[in-house]
């Protein structure tokens, strides 16, 4: 599809793994870090622009709210699995501010449906924010619209 990385933050290796060749069909390049700790690495100190942030919400450690809460702030999408179906921890997940909850264990067409919408809707506010630039470029320096 392009060349930007998603991110992928999950303990389990295999459920890691399983998300990577998901990705990997549709051509698309992903990153793969096991803890909350490397996400947020990853989110905070490199400014690293994802289109979309996968990741599970219990981790021994920590919560995926953390990564939920910084991706969201370099605009990415966020789709949250867990294998904790309750729809209290459901609202949490969109409370943080996640655009989907995924349950675990999900479907092939229900991860690539959650996964091509927030692809798409990020991409398309992408290019509106491109279109804007060019038209305030424009406008600065004189230039007609065409």
């Amino acid at each position: 599809m392009t060349g930007h990385a998603i991110l992928i933050v999950e303990e389990d290796r295999n459920v890691m793994i399983s998300v990577e060749k998901l990705t990997t069909r549709r051509k698309i390049r992903s990153e793969a870090v096991r803890h909350v700790e490397g996400a947020l690495s990853m989110l905070n100190i490199s400014k690293r622009r994802y289109p979309v942030v996968i990741t599970d919400w219990r981790f021994n450690s920590n919560s995926g709210e953390e990564v939920v809460i910084a991706a969201r702030k370099l605009g990415s999408q966020v789709i949250v699995m867990s294998g904790d179906e309750e729809e209290e921890t459901r609202r949490m997940v969109l409370a943080a501010g996640a655009n989907y909850f995924l349950p675990k264990p999900f479907t092939t067409e229900n991860f690539y449906a959650a996964f091509l919408s927030c692809y798409a809707f990020y991409f398309d506010n992408f290019l509106k924010m491109q279109v804007e630039r060019a038209r305030k470029l424009a406008q600065d320096y004189g230039v007609a619209e065409v």
